[in-house]
Formats: C-alpha cells, structure tokens, sequence
C-alpha cells in the first residue's frame, strides 16, 4: 500500500469517527469587527494561489507539441522580418552602388576625351616645331643673328608648351589609374553584393518553406489535455479519464504500457488542480469523470471547471457543483473523430 493510499484511509476512518462532532462543530465567534477585511483579503489570496498552481502546472507538467511548434512557428516569424529588412537595405545599397558606378564610368569618359585632345595639341605643337625648325635650316645662312634668336626663343617657348602638356597629360592619367581601380573595387562590392542578395534570398526562402512545414505540422498535431480545477478549500476533487481502450486513468493508474496517455498532476486538498494529458488521441468516446472524494471538514458545495485542449481549440466545461452527500460525481462523455474534432456530449 503506498503512502498515499494510506494517507486517504488513514481519513475517512477519523471522519467516520468523529461522525457528526465534525458536521455540528462550529467556530467560536468573534465580536470584533476591526479584523472583518482579512476575509476578502484571504478570498483574494486564495484566488491568486489556485490562479499560480494552474499556471505552473501547465509550465511545468506540460511538454506536448503545441508550446514547441508554436515557438518555432514564432522564431521563425522573426527570423524572416529580420532577413527581409536586411534585404530590402541590401537593394538599396546595390542601387547606391550601381548609381557611383554610373558616375565613375562617364568620369572615366571625360578623362579619356581630355587625354585624346592634349595629345592632339601635343602632336600640334610637335609639327610647328618641327616647322620652325626646318624653317631655321634652311634660313641659317640668309637670316640676320636677331630672327634667329626670335626662332629659338619661340621653339624654346613651344618645348616648353609640350612639356606642360605632357605634364598634364601624365596628371590625368593618373586620376584615370586612381578612377579605374576604385572602379575595380566598386565591381567586387557589386559582385560581393549579388552573392550576399542571392543568399539572403535562399535564406528567406528556406525559413518560409520552415514556416509553412510548422504550419502544417500544428495542423497535423494530435494531442489532448484535460483539467480540473477547484477553489473550495479542503475538498480533495479527483479526475478520472477512461479512454476508448478503456484504460482508466486517476492518481492510482497513470500510465499504462500501450499508450502515451498519462495522469500528470494530482492535488490532495483544495484549492487544488488535476491534470491529464495525451500526445496521440485515439478516436472513438473518452469518458471524463469528477469525483468528489473527501471534504476533510467543510461540508460546503464543491465548485469546479474544467477545460479540454486540444490542436483544434479550448473547450470549456461549465462551472459544476458537487455535493458531498448527495452528489459526489459528474461524468462526461467526449467524442473524437479521425479529423480531430472533439464533441463534449451531455452529462451521464
């Protein structure tokens, strides 16, 4: 016998004992009034501590399918909003480039046509040299020493002409060298920019193909949870899940070899929470039973609710009031077709 077992026999043999000196027992009352608030306040506390015990279960005790697929569903949401804006100031980089390029090229242009024409003035100049030149060959011995110094002044002026022109023409080709290979680097950063955009479509393609994979796989995901949950203090309220097998489930049998269904959280006293879970709904009727098992002293009513999660919605039973004495146990009857669909059928 297990200590729990042990435990719940242990008590209904001292209320069994102490019969009615338990039913017709009654506080001692209290004339003052100026402690009346710790009654709302206790109610409140009481609230919030079933409100914390449903959360953390459902934290803790739960690891199905949903949670996980919509969290990937959810990263992936992200991850494809991130990679889109980096896509979109990708383009406008590109488009940034693109328009420098542009610009380079017709700068590029320019020098180019300002090379072709010093280097016809060049040539120009070349020839009225070679001209005068010529012409001081064959005037040598006719022309007086004064036109002869006049000639050589002005081939030395027309040298010195060329050489600024070379100069300048050296200059500009400079600024071509410079302009090229910026040039050069802008068509690697366009290169690099392509591969990057190629890339960064593959990516979001594949986290959209991820996304549509969890998409399917939430609409495919077979699971069922059922729980209960109570507010009266000290009522100990069992769940029982009986399902088309009919495999039992309660706080004394919660697993069996030949399913994945389970019996997760059992509370011995209220406010309290019960909870059974399963990854692979078999279709066909699942009863769902409420028990009312001991008040261990207060022989008020009894308030529940329950809820039924499944990968097609929450379904919420109403609120059910157990008594003790003359209505201890509420049953319901789920139906679960191939699809999913759940029906909660009318009380047993």
């Amino acid at each position: 016998m297990s200590e729990h077992q042990f435990n719940r026999r242990l008590t209904d043999k001292l209320q069994e004992s102490l019969g009615s000196d338990l039913e017709n027992f009654e506080e001692p009352t209290n004339d003052h009034n100026n402690e009346i608030w710790l009654i709302s306040y206790s109610d409140m506390m009481t609230l919030l501590f079933g409100l914390f015990v449903m959360m953390y279960t459902i934290a803790m005790e739960t690891k199905g399918q949903p949670d996980k697929v919509l969290s990937d569903i959810a990263s992936g949401r992200n991850s494809i909003s991130e990679i889109q804006i980096q896509l979109k100031q990708k383009e406008q980089d590109f488009a940034k480039i693109k328009e420098e390029k542009s610009e380079l090229n017709n700068q590029l242009i320019s020098q180019n046509e300002k090379i072709v024409k010093l280097t016809n003035d060049i040539n120009h100049f070349k020839n009225i040299a070679q001209e005068f030149q010529d012409q001081l060959l064959e005037e040598k011995n006719t022309t007086d020493q004064n036109t002869l110094n006049n000639s050589n002044i002005l081939v030395t002026k027309l040298k010195s002409e060329t050489e600024i022109l070379k100069n300048k023409i050296s200059l500009n080709q400079q600024t071509i060298d410079t302009l090229t290979n910026k040039l050069n680097k802008m068509n690697a950063e366009l290169i690099s920019m392509n591969t990057k955009t190629i890339d960064s479509k593959k990516e979001l393609e594949n986290l959209k193909n991820v996304k549509k994979a969890n998409n399917e796989n939430i609409k495919t995901a077979n699971f069922m949870v059922v729980i209960l949950n109570w507010l009266t203090p000290l009522h100990d309220i069992d769940l029982r899940v009986t399902n088309p097998l009919g495999r039992l489930f309660d706080f004394q049998n919660r697993t069996y070899k030949d399913t994945k269904a389970k019996f997760v959280v059992d509370s011995r006293t209220g406010p309290g929470v019960e909870m059974w879970e399963t990854q692979e709904v078999e279709p066909g009727d699942y009863i769902i039973e409420f028990y009312f098992y001991n008040t261990y002293g207060n022989n008020n009513p009894a308030k529940l609710t329950a809820s039924v999660i499944t990968r097609k919605g929450v379904y919420e039973i109403p609120m059910i009031e157990l008594d003790f004495k003359n209505n201890r146990k509420k049953s319901f009857k789920l139906h679960t077709d191939d699809s999913g669909e759940l029906t909660i059928l009318p009380q047993l």
